[in-house]
């Protein structure tokens, strides 16, 4: 259920940008102080998400938890899944699945939680306006968090939402080059 809402909500901030974007009664100006003021919130949203106590669950750990193998997550879960095909054919393989959906929601919950990233920072720098920069971007965004939440013990440093979190920038970059780049460049050149 957090997935399709957190899907819901990026899905919804993505069509109000371009509601705005195709608008006619809004300026450029107010146009990119509404997209500033968007991104800001984003920022801090995601701040108090990886490093805020969230629902009494992040708390000081004493101990460091290092996870440097970004694919460690999927061997686990599809040793598991052939295990069970294995043993028991699909009602096996379907109960495999069910012990790992927390897992997977967890995976998706990092892509989407930076394809914000993605299409806002684009609509306002026009540096940003390659893949390349955007996937930098992503991937030291997403350092500096793991990073921190290492340093501080209030996480872990797993290089699997590394992984995540820059795809996750690229499909927000996908879509911003799909739904709102045209309407970007046709904006600030008039």
């Amino acid at each position: 259920m957090r997935v399709v809402l957190t899907a819901a909500v990026i899905a919804m901030l993505l069509l109000t940008l371009r509601w705005i974007r195709k608008s006619e009664s809004i300026t450029v100006t107010a146009e990119k102080g509404i997209t500033v003021s968007l991104l800001v919130l984003y920022i801090i949203a995601v701040l108090f998400i990886t490093l805020g106590p969230t629902l009494g669950n992040r708390r000081f750990d004493y101990e460091t938890h290092l996870i440097l193998n970004p694919f460690h997550g999927y061997t686990v879960m599809f040793r598991s899944f052939a295990q069970g095909f294995s043993s028991g054919g699909f009602p096996e393989l379907w109960k495999h699945i069910g012990w790992y959906k927390h897992q997977m929601s967890g995976m998706a919950l990092n892509v989407l939680l930076f394809v914000p990233l993605g299409y806002l920072v684009p609509s306002i720098c026009v540096f940003f306006r390659r893949w390349w920069k955007v996937l930098l971007l992503g991937a030291v965004a997403s350092l500096t968090i793991e990073t921190t939440q290492l340093i501080t013990h209030l996480g872990w440093f797993d290089a699997s939402d590394l992984l995540h979190n820059t795809l996750g920038t690229l499909i927000g970059y996908a879509l911003y080059k799909k739904l709102l780049y045209k309407e970007t460049t046709r904006t600030q050149g008039s």
